[in-house]
């Protein structure tokens, strides 16, 4: 009898690991290297298309981030300089500057990069590069305007303000233009245009949509930030 139960204890024994072998060959020949290979293969198509997505998203928010402080910089530093003086006609870019957080400043016509032009080149210290120059209805037309060239709602000083550092080419896609009126309010170029139902002053000959000819600032904001007000 004993032995009977040693034989039950050994059949039960070798069926437990006949079925481990079992399952053991079951699960890891499920696979072999062709569908591994095809696995491989779709887990590809899919990062080509969605990894550059994430990338451009990643840019596209580290540029909205940065025009966005640019916009709330430079409308600080210009109620500061409120605090401090009266604004006038010919109040410039360079009044903003002990306002502005900023590595260096750069007139225009001392700039040795591509652009030329009026007003003064700001480096800052997040990284954009903006270009402060004027352009109201009141004169500031001129090609040579760096103030709001008038008191007026109408008159202003025209922000370009390039988020990676540096001019990109024509078109430039990337940047974003701003006015900042007399009395103070800061709105994209697009908006302003549009609340004025057209271009005017130093506008009316910067402004333009992409082509062979290089515009100082586009007739739409760039998607990243569109809507972001």
């Amino acid at each position: 009898m004993p032995s009977q139960g040693l034989n039950t204890k050994a059949t039960l024994l070798g069926n437990k690991i006949w079925s481990r072998h079992v399952i053991y060959k079951t699960v890891f020949a499920a696979f072999t290297i062709a569908e591994l290979l095809i696995s491989l293969a779709i887990l590809g198509v899919i990062a080509v298309f969605t990894i550059p997505k994430l990338v451009s998203l990643n840019e596209d928010r580290k540029r909205a981030a940065i025009v966005k402080e640019v916009a709330s910089m430079v409308s600080g530093a210009y109620q500061s300089y409120r605090l401090k003086a009266t604004p006038s006609a010919s109040t410039s870019g360079l009044d903003l500057l002990p306002f502005l957080n900023y590595r260096s400043a750069t007139p225009m016509v001392s700039y040795s990069g591509p652009l030329t032009g009026p007003g003064v080149f700001i480096d800052l210290h997040n990284g954009a590069l903006i270009n402060i120059s004027g352009g109201g209805a009141s004169g500031g037309s001129q090609p040579n305007a760096v103030s709001f060239g008038g008191t007026t709602a109408k008159d202003y000083l025209l922000i370009e303000v390039y988020p990676s550092g540096h001019y990109e080419g024509n078109p430039e896609l990337n940047k974003v233009c701003f006015v900042l009126t007399y009395p103070g309010r800061l709105n994209t170029v697009p908006t302003y245009i549009q609340e004025q139902g057209g271009p005017d002053g130093l506008l009316s000959t910067v402004v333009g949509t992409p082509s062979g000819s290089y515009y100082p600032c586009l007739a739409t904001d760039p998607a990243y930030i569109q809507n972001w007000q």
